[in-house]
């Protein structure tokens, strides 16, 4: 699984270093799987059995781990592939909790590509809008540094259709959904690409246009919004 800043921020994980001959390296947390962490260093020579270190939720906690280079991403840059002990993930009782959150997110991701296409309807239902918490059905999309007032017409994990207006609009131009939400209140920006675009004009000769955009980056606060939303709609049995 890839980690971005809210992986992190949901598992409260802080910073990371590689302990190789008593010295300290710093590192960034690019992807893990298990047992397995794949890392980016400046530290040009690393090998063999390390103490890999991690700040979580507030505390550091050392693992017995081996350390191999894979690439060499830049001239001072380099990714390092380290394998955890197994014998680290049972020894105590804070290794025990550190492992089940990765496994728990693991699977949630695991489950959020697997449907990431699905997609779940909400347009104008202004019950939809108050099931999935949004501040308001109008919703804004970025374009050309303008906000634009949009309706989200579904969405899924992974992109959205939504209804827009003006005409500005062509495949693989980029654009900003920005959705406001309520209970908690908060702001989910979406990057994204256009993959398919239908521009008309209605009968009071306003142009709209229908747009089908992908995101660039999923956050993980959005794949939570978009499952209390199915939640909600099955708990109704509404489809």
């Amino acid at each position: 699984m890839k980690v971005y800043k809210d992986v992190l921020n949901v598992l409260q994980i802080e910073t990371a270093y590689i302990i190789s001959n008593d010295i300290l390296y710093s590192c960034l947390l690019l992807e893990f799987s298990g047992l397995t962490f794949f890392v980016s260093s400046d530290a040009s020579e690393l090998k063999g059995n390390i103490k890999f270190k991690i700040k979580y939720r507030g505390s550091f906690i050392y693992f017995d781990a081996v350390i191999m280079k894979k690439v060499k991403d830049t001239i001072y840059s380099f990714t390092y592939e380290i394998g955890i002990a197994e014998e680290e993930r049972n020894k105590d009782a804070f290794k025990q909790h550190f492992f089940s959150e990765l496994k728990n997110i693991e699977n949630l991701n695991e489950g959020w590509n697997k449907r990431k296409e699905a997609r779940y309807e909400i347009g104008l239902d202004e019950d939809k809008g108050k099931l999935i918490n949004f501040k308001s059905i109008e919703q804004v999309l970025i374009a050309d540094k303008l906000q634009l007032p949009c309706v989200v017409n579904n969405l899924s994990y992974s992109g959205a259709k939504v209804t827009t207006v003006g005409g500005n609009f062509f495949k693989d131009k980029t654009v900003c959904l920005n959705l406001s939400f309520r209970n908690p209140i908060e702001q989910i920006p979406l990057v994204s690409s256009i993959k398919n675009c239908l521009i008309k004009s209605t009968s009071e000769k306003e142009i709209v246009s229908i747009l089908s955009i992908k995101y660039d980056y999923s956050p993980l606060t959005y794949k939570q919004r978009i499952d209390s939303y199915i939640k909600a709609l099955t708990e109704r049995g509404i489809k």
